[in-house]
């Protein structure tokens, strides 16, 4: 029902009421977990924070790519 509502409160509040306690039994950190239902059921999250969270992935595979394009294309020639 909470997921119909459209109200992110209700979301993590009936989700993060079962998960939360499952995934610190698991050996998650609370706040972590806490973190991961709130931003899985559309929480606040500025787009700022989340573009900077994929500079760094975004550059080491690109990083990545180039250097096994550059492999290759050496053992090519």
């Amino acid at each position: 029902m909470s997921g119909i509502s459209g109200s992110s409160v209700a979301d993590t509040s009936a989700i993060g009421s079962v998960m939360i306690p499952q995934m610190a039994a698991k050996g998650c950190p609370r706040v972590f977990a806490t973190n991961v239902t709130i931003s899985a059921t559309g929480g606040v999250v500025s787009i700022t924070s989340l573009f900077l969270a994929g500079v760094l992935p975004r550059l080491l595979l690109g990083f990545s790519l180039m250097v096994l394009c550059l492999s290759i294309s050496a053992l090519a020639c």
